[in-house]
């Protein structure tokens, strides 16, 4: 004879409580032909819970509707311990959805895997478009390609994720992402992460950031910006200065290899530009070269830090030097300017910059070595020398175009070619540490993309001591007090 079991003893709402809290079984969800629904399009999110899984097969899938999106995730609530994924059956024969993905409506913990998204660039929107509150989102895994734009993030909530994804042949920016919704307050232990990502061939910015607390890290952005003028790499932005939460600031840029961005024909074609108003940001351990403009730029901005990078050959495009008689050129670019008239989205009324806007800027611990005589390793500007303070530390440079009228840093336009002029020029000779001008030897500076700019042999001096958990691009940590110049730590 079984026992029963009484649930109304003394431990009944302990026993009660455990068994209305098990776990039910995840539901595995199926679409396409003869699966639980035919389409993304057809999707009953209602029936989908945390921890169930949405399974799409091979198929081509436009909206049904004719206008709108393939897939529309809306108000769907997964959990941090359960999350709903949305993924192919196969990440090698991925589903085709060719009218957008948009995921809103306050949807969180919603995991997007291994799709092949595009969107009628007539109808100008992205191809995959976060918005509406939507926060802790995982786009993973990716091919976005053939839209207008291909990734947006917009009036989002916090911590999402573009990681692992292919972006291309895109009309205008490869990703965007702008501020979140005023809703949520962003703050470092709540920022948003893209990493892993190769964005190439698009035609405006491979990435535009407009908001604020974005790590974006590990990402190879090749041949971007070959339709429009004004273009970079990974570019930080705002038309206007937002100081504060909602501004283009606190962005971490690091362990990005970022190459040949071109510039249709403009003064732009930057590897990594933080411009107009940003503030606060980071560029660290990253390697840029063979772009049309700058390595790195930092245009109009305060408190940024740009820390052990390695910056070979850029400034590629030399026919602006006679469109655009006065052009800022360098391998890193600490310009700025008093008025931004030249900016469109800048009212006349406000054209004016004060003094100070471009102040408390670092640019340390940096490999700089240029392809051209007449291009600086470090160029600083005339009003970012007079109406503002920055602080050029110890870099290391190297100008292949002569070893001796090459041009290592360009001070108020004013050449310095050795170490003590340049430590002289910008204050360095008052602390401790020194600029190195020197030869670098690389293993491979014909492979840039394959860490052929590690060197091979150790330079003369030091650079900045790093923090021991500061490891370089290829993620190696330094051994007690390592200080070295550029991206890479150690030699192979």
């Amino acid at each position: 004879m079984h026992a029963k079991h009484n649930l109304s003893g003394p431990f009944a709402p302990a026993l009660l409580a455990a068994l209305l809290s098990s776990p039910a079984s995840a539901t595995v969800f199926t679409v396409g032909a003869d699966k639980t629904f035919a389409t993304p399009e057809q999707i009953d999110w209602r029936e989908v819970h945390p921890g169930d899984t949405v399974v799409i097969f091979p198929g081509t899938y436009p909206s049904r509707l004719g206008t709108g999106n393939s897939m529309v995730v809306n108000g769907v609530i997964g959990t941090a311990a359960k999350p709903i994924t949305v993924e192919a059956s196969s990440p090698t024969n991925m589903p085709k959805l060719n009218a957008g993905i948009e995921i809103t409506g306050g949807s969180q913990y919603v995991t997007i895997k291994n799709l092949n998204v595009s969107r009628p660039v007539t109808q100008q929107y992205a191809a995959v478009v976060v918005q509406g509150k939507a926060a802790h989102i995982v786009l993973s895994g990716l091919e976005v390609h053939n839209s207008y734009v291909g990734v947006q993030f917009t009036e989002t909530g916090l911590q999402n994720v573009l990681q692992e994804s292919q972006i291309y042949d895109n009309v205008q920016h490869g990703v965007t992402a702008a501020p979140p919704n005023t809703a949520f307050v962003p703050n470092a232990a709540h920022s948003s992460l893209m990493t892993g990502n190769t964005i190439h061939d698009n035609g405006a910015h491979g990435i535009e950031i407009t908001g604020p607390y974005w790590n974006v890290e590990h990402n190879h952005l090749t041949h971007n910006g070959g339709a429009v003028h004004g273009t970079s790499g990974i570019h930080v932005y705002s038309t206007t200065d937002v100081a504060g939460t909602y501004g283009c600031n606190h962005n971490t840029i690091s362990y990005n290899y970022v190459t040949s961005q071109q510039d249709l024909d403009g003064t732009d074609g930057n590897g990594i530009q933080i411009d107009d108003f940003c503030d606060d940001n980071s560029i660290a351990f990253n390697v840029v070269w063979a772009n049309a403009g700058a390595g790195i730029s930092i245009l109009d901005a305060m408190g940024n830090t740009v820390f052990a990078n390695t910056s070979y050959k850029n400034a590629t495009d030399t026919g602006r030097v006679h469109k655009y008689p006065g052009v800022f050129r360098g391998e890193i670019i600490l310009g700025a300017m008093d008025d931004l008239c030249s900016n469109p989205d800048v009212l006349p009324a406000h054209c004016e910059v004060p003094a100070g806007r471009s102040s408390d800027n670092l640019v340390e611990n940096n490999l700089v070595v240029s392809g051209q005589s007449d291009v600086p390793g470090v160029f600083v500007s005339s009003d970012a020398v007079k109406r503002n303070t920055n602080y050029i530390y110890e870099n290391m440079y190297h100008n292949l175009g002569s070893s001796t009228t090459g041009i290592e840093l360009l001070w108020d336009y004013v050449p310095h070619y050795s170490a003590a002029t340049i430590d002289e020029a910008t204050g360095q000779s008052r602390r401790t540490g020194h600029s190195l001008v020197e030869t670098p030897d690389f293993i491979a500076a014909a492979t840039p993309g394959t860490d052929g700019l590690a060197l091979s042999r150790k330079p003369s001096l030091d650079g900045a001591i790093v923090t021991p958990a500061a490891h370089d691009i290829r993620g190696v940590l330094p051994e007690a007090g390592d200080s070295r110049f550029g991206a890479y730590y150690k030699t192979p």
